[in-house]
């Protein structure tokens, strides 16, 4: 979403038939500059706040979580 890398968009889906806690790890995004970063969810419309490294999100099964992540 911007050349510098300090805002990207991720997809993170769980193709699995039960829930499932789906962990992002900023270092495994290519290009992205943040080791902090403010994540918002586009779907749900909802700041979840500021993040140090990495996150943790809830995906029902067969759904995907798409968030917009902006380095600190």
């Amino acid at each position: 979403m911007s050349t510098d890398g300090s805002k990207v968009a991720v997809l993170l889906m769980n193709s699995g038939d039960e829930a499932a806690e789906l962990v992002l790890d900023f270092v495994d995004i290519p290009g992205f500059a943040g080791g902090k970063a403010e994540s918002r969810c586009v779907w749900g419309h909802k700041d979840l706040g500021e993040f140090d490294g990495g996150l943790t999100v809830n995906v029902k099964s067969h759904d995907a979580a798409f968030l917009v992540l902006e380095a600190l």
